[in-house]
């Protein structure tokens, strides 16, 4: 459910934040984002923009890769105390969920693909678990 949640987060990144065009821009409140988001999702070129998903899984690990058509999102605009400012802003909360679950978040040179990497821990012969399982408590 995990790995679920950080590709939903990875794919609203690349949508939102790739193929929209909506800045990394902290000065944006939540309604802002949102409003944005809607004006470009029926605007061309923005609406007429994809996204691939890719998906490789063995035994080892899962490697999800996903590209957006847009320009490059430039992480290096986030804020350094991105936690903290996703208290007060929700948007930013995928740039926090994403690398708090997978094992490793890469984005290419130019911006345009992501990608997610969960390990696999050998639980037994022949048998594994996903790294970072929710203990039975949670």
């Amino acid at each position: 459910l995990r790995v679920g949640q950080a590709v939903k987060h990875a794919l609203w990144v690349a949508h939102r934040h790739g193929n929209l065009e909506v800045p990394l821009d902290t000065s944006l409140s939540d309604s802002e984002l949102q409003r944005l988001v809607a004006e470009r999702s029926e605007q061309e070129p923005y609406a007429l923009r994809s996204m691939v998903v890719e998906v490789h899984v063995s035994g080892a690990e899962a490697v999800i890769t996903v590209t957006h058509e847009g320009p490059g999102i430039d992480i290096g605009a986030l804020p350094d105390d991105l936690e903290s400012a996703a208290v007060d802003k929700s948007w930013l909360a995928a740039f926090v969920i994403v690398p708090s679950v997978m094992d490793d978040v890469r984005y290419d040179d130019d911006g345009r693909t992501i990608g997610l990497l969960k390990k696999a821990v050998l639980a037994g012969e022949g048998e594994f678990e996903v790294a970072d399982e929710c203990d039975e408590a949670d």
